[in-house]
């Protein structure tokens, strides 16, 4: 099971997923926002290529400065493979700057301070510790991004790439 909790560690990184700020911030941004669960779910679900289950808070938070919080408050990310699973749980928090040029998101993570938890569970047993650590800066390779994105009233779809996988791709404004 290795690999997998490898993938889920660096696959909870772009949860953080508006990263090289420009000058404009588009004004559907600015708000408080959460992410959909079941569509997160199903997202992560077809990432792993496992059965996944989300739950707990995540928030961000965007100002019309182009400032940007995000707050994980007992985030857990349960992937399913027989007989047990794995099991993230993050508490934490991210600065952001961002801006928009077109159609895209552009930003830098400023700040980046995960607690992160890996537990193996196995039925009938309880949870057991796999690693516990801080995830800051230094865990990210390029804390810029560029994604593709859409806003519309009370929802922001982010598109995500290939090699920067979008774990929550639906916000919803909360």
């Amino acid at each position: 099971m290795r690999p997998v909790v490898r993938h889920l560690k660096m696959a909870m990184l772009p949860l953080l997923f508006w990263s090289a700020p420009a000058a404009a911030l588009d004004e559907c941004l600015i708000g408080r926002w959460v992410p959909e669960m079941e569509a997160m779910q199903a997202n992560l679900t077809a990432i792993s290529g496992l059965p996944t289950q989300v739950s707990g808070d995540i928030e961000i938070i965007v100002t019309a400065d182009g400032m940007a919080q995000v707050t994980m408050r007992d985030f857990k990310l349960e992937v399913r493979q027989a007989p047990g699973a794995v099991l993230n749980r993050a508490n934490g928090t991210a600065s952001l700057e961002l801006a928009t040029e077109g159609s895209n998101i552009v930003g830098t993570i400023t700040t980046l301070g995960i607690d992160m938890a890996v537990f193996l569970t196995m039925p009938e047993m309880p949870p057991q510790p796999l690693t516990t650590r801080m995830i800051d800066l230094a865990d990210m390779p390029n804390p810029n991004f560029r994604t593709a994105y859409t806003c519309a009233g009370d929802l922001v779809t982010i598109e995500g790439a290939p090699d920067r996988p979008v774990p929550a791709r639906v916000w919803v404004r909360g």
